[in-house]
């Protein structure tokens, strides 16, 4: 195994459906430890408390090869578009190894030099609020599981406790920081009343707030088994009983459940005067603005989020019933393949002699009723007979009809 994590830039495999495909991470492998995180198991991540950080020098010479402009890789073009980079994908920035290392410190000095866009999780430090705090265009956005330490403790042992973060996060939007707050994952059985959250992290200075429901990762770890109440084994266990749904790698409760709690939340944010973001894949139309979950689009400086992307077609769709790829068909997209990106079961290429573009895997999932990115996954949304100019499907959207029996199944 490498001493250095040798991409710590890369694509996000959910490129299909995110504005915020960009994902840049220091670490792989986290010592917080949380009980419901899909990442232990993920994105190179192995079952091995080893943690292992990047090199501080691979940002600015990744940089340095899109300055040149002679780079057509993905990445590169990415960075040349000036598209948004999610700092804390796969693991946490300000986990305790960055005490020593200073990874994390090192790339954000590059991205304030460049003064590039940037949406990045939960610095609670102070060395690092001189470099927030000195107007490039950067967000900072807070996973916030509950408002209670007592409650948080039950999956985040390791974790900061949510009361320093709402500390921190106050004293960031008093500096003039964009502060955002993630509620991820939702774990019912766990959470406070959404009226007590969403008040407390308005009055910590939040201008937006996303939910997201818990994920469970199809993957069984003996590290996460048998860790308590609130364990991987005991929260499977709770989704089996309530008729969880298997959504491409990870079990998911089904859509009903989930669109009663984000309707809500919604609400409450509006009336708090801060924006909705949602996370679930299926709900992301409810979602204000156009960058998915998170928001950002409406802030200066991140106006070139990703938006050729199967989400935005649906929201844009949503208007008027009728969901075509075409309403995405002119927004900037990469070329050449990303297959290097992706694991081996989702790379096209080779199995359908294409070569592999963004374009490319958002057409063939768009198509394929199969894929979990396809536009009918997301709630409300149905398949049509008819096909448009180009050949692709055309969808319908109707959620009237799904609140109707929804309504007729709580009855």
């Amino acid at each position: 195994m490498s001493n250095y994590l040798t991409r710590p830039l890369s694509l996000s495999s959910q490129f299909s459906h995110c504005a915020l495909p960009l994902r840049l991470d220091s670490y792989r492998g986290c010592g917080f430890s949380c009980t419901y995180c899909f990442a232990r198991t993920r994105g190179g991540n192995v079952q091995t408390h080893r943690i292992v950080p990047a090199n501080a020098k691979t940002l600015r010479n990744i940089f340095l090869r899109a300055d040149g402009g002679y780079s057509s890789g993905i990445i590169h073009q990415l960075l040349r578009r000036r598209v948004p980079i999610h700092f804390g994908g796969m693991s946490d920035p300000f986990q305790p190894r960055e005490r020593r290392d200073r990874i994390s410190f090192e790339f954000l000095c590059e991205l304030k030099d460049r003064c590039y866009p940037t949406v990045i999780f939960l610095p609670t430090e102070k060395p690092y609020f001189d470099l927030l705090s000195s107007g490039w265009p950067v967000i900072v956005q807070f996973s916030v599981t509950s408002t209670e330490d007592k409650r948080a403790s039950h999956v985040e042992p390791h974790a900061t406790p949510p009361s320093v973060l709402l500390r921190t996060m106050e004293s960031l939007a008093r500096a003039g920081v964009i502060v955002t707050c993630r509620w991820q994952p939702f774990i019912e059985n766990l959470v406070e009343d959404p009226l007590v959250y969403v008040r407390r992290i308005a009055e910590a200075g939040a201008s937006h707030v996303s939910l997201e429901h818990l994920k469970i990762p199809v993957e069984r770890s003996s590290r996460t088994e048998n860790e308590g109440d609130f364990s991987i084994s005991n929260l499977r266990e709770r989704y089996r009983r309530q008729g969880m749904l298997l959504d491409g790698r990870e079990y998911v409760l089904e859509p009903a459940k989930k669109f009663a709690n984000a309707i809500s939340v919604r609400k409450i944010a509006h009336r708090h005067g801060m924006t909705f973001g949602a996370g679930d894949n299926e709900l992301q139309f409810l979602s204000d603005g156009e960058a998915c979950c998170s928001g950002v689009d409406r802030f200066r400086g991140f106006e070139n989020v990703f938006k050729h992307q199967i989400a935005l077609a649906v929201k844009r769709g949503t208007k008027d019933g009728t969901i075509t790829i075409q309403s995405i068909s002119d927004e900037w997209a990469p070329v050449g393949s990303i297959d290097r990106y992706l694991n081996s079961k989702t790379r096209i290429s080779p199995r359908l002699n294409l070569q592999g573009s963004v374009t490319d895997h958002v057409r063939y999932r768009w198509d394929n009723l199969n894929s979990s990115e396809n536009p009918s996954r997301f709630l409300g949304v149905t398949v049509s007979n008819e096909r448009d100019r180009t050949g692709a499907r055309v969808f319908e959207f109707h959620l009237d009809r799904f609140k109707e029996a929804s309504s007729r199944r709580s009855m």
